[in-house]
């Protein structure tokens, strides 16, 4: 994607901000916060609390709905005459209009619409594909993503989509090959950080806490429904009597004790239980579960946690390599080196990652491509001495002996430098 193309989207939802709906959104996000924060008090007399916030926020709802109908109203109006790129512009201005309200099928009538005037234009498409997979309709995101890729077969970030997203063989071969370019350039030269969330169309993202938000037995259904951008079926939860289930907080809860008394299974039974009622930080949550189904041996369950995590934070680098990690403990190597070039694209300077994609191949028995990584890794991070050893490993492999005892030698003399310090650091108390 060019960085125009994520210029021009920017500029759209900043467009939108300047609009007469800012007022009503903010207030409705302002009471979005204000029940996260009380579903985590134990106060007797929130709920009354908690109700005249639903009240504002329904007030603000159906205002923002009214300054919806009057933008509507006006570009509709100015469509009678507006032809080639002003027709377009009008349209992506309310089809984001509708995307940040949640209204998605006429949020993609207008993307259509947007793409019926400017064919060429790629911020529709790449729109289009996010509303998908915020509706839940995965296959037809796929298919969106692979139109998005088509018009740019040479970008990497396009090229991840499609991979991350399941698109045909096809497509998903020459997608790989344009993420190994972009990997091989980076073991040679630097580049600009890439962020891999092409559009951000979620009026609550997941990263809109540090921690999860997870939903009380008066919260969660509201919250589940707020995390699918169904803002008017969330009011109407608020409203509604309590399940008699246990509620996700109570479920996280016991999770996080079995988690700390090392209760592996009921960890993780307890942590998917809570999912559905969490407002942010989903992907946080689908993290702990992978990690959970590592240690059960349970990598397909692993993989399943961490795509779900990726989809939801694609631009934490960690999660792009906890994925990579899953896929490898199942023996899925190409699919792991994607996930971590990713990362690579996120931070095309992180030394960690070199070296991971190094011991991947190291552990396929790619030797030879397991050295170029391995050395970029060494240029960025020189004190990581157990790069060293890996490096020593792979030469050692392919038969260059001398190479390989220079470089266990520099790991034994880093080594040794790292206990050292240490020592100094932290001296034997009994002395």
């Amino acid at each position: 994607m060019t960085p125009r193309a994520v210029l021009v989207i920017a500029v759209s939802l900043l467009a939108l901000s300047a609009s007469p709906a800012l007022a009503q959104k903010e207030l409705f996000v302002a009471g979005v916060r204000e029940l996260a924060t009380a579903a985590a008090s134990t106060d007797p007399a929130r709920s009354g609390g908690m109700q005249a916030t639903v009240d504002r926020m329904a007030a603000a709802l159906a205002q923002w709905d009214r300054t919806i109908s009057d933008i509507d109203a006006r570009i509709a109006r100015d469509l009678e005459t507006a032809r080639g790129r002003r027709a377009y512009d009008l349209h992506l201005e309310l089809a984001v209009t509708y995307l940040e309200r949640g209204r998605l099928a006429d949020a993609e009538r207008h993307l259509t619409m947007a793409s019926s005037a400017e064919p060429g234009a790629p911020e529709p498409q790449i729109l289009r594909a996010a509303t998908l997979e915020l509706a839940g309709k995965r296959d037809d995101a796929a298919r969106q993503w692979e139109i998005v890729w088509r018009s740019d077969r040479t970008n990497p970030i396009k090229a991840y989509q499609v991979l991350r997203s399941g698109g045909s063989d096809i497509e998903r071969s020459g997608a790989a090959a344009v993420i190994r370019t972009a990997y091989e350039r980076l073991l040679t030269a630097d580049e600009p950080a890439r962020p891999l969330s092409i559009a951000a169309i979620r009026l609550i993202p997941d990263t809109w806490s540090t921690t999860p938000v997870v939903g009380d037995a008066a919260t969660a259904d509201a919250f589940a429904l707020l995390a699918e951008a169904r803002y008017d079926d969330a009011l109407a939860a608020f409203r509604r009597r309590m399940p008699e289930a246990e509620p996700p907080l109570a479920r996280f809860t016991r999770g996080q004790e079995f988690e700390k008394a090392n209760r592996v299974r009921e960890a993780r039974r307890e942590f998917e239980a809570a999912v559905a009622g969490t407002l942010s930080g989903r992907s946080l949550l689908l993290a702990g579960i992978g990690r959970l189904a590592q240690v059960e041996g349970d990598f397909a369950g692993a993989i399943s946690a961490f795509q779900r995590a990726v989809q939801l934070n694609p631009n934490d680098v960690n999660m792009h390599r906890e994925l990579a990690f899953a896929y490898a403990g199942q023996g899925a190597v190409d699919e792991a080196f994607n996930e971590l070039a990713a990362a690579l694209l996120l931070n095309p300077r992180d030394a960690q990652t070199f070296a991971d994609i190094g011991r991947l191949f190291l552990d396929a028995g790619r030797d030879a491509d397991a050295l170029p990584p391995l050395q970029r890794a060494l240029v960025l991070a020189p004190g990581r001495y157990e790069t060293r050893y890996a490096l020593a490993t792979g030469l050692t492999r392919l038969g260059r002996t001398a190479d390989a005892a220079r470089e266990l030698e520099a790991f034994q003399q880093a080594q040794r430098e790292a206990i050292d310090r240490q020592r100094r650091a932290f001296p034997d108390s009994r002395r």
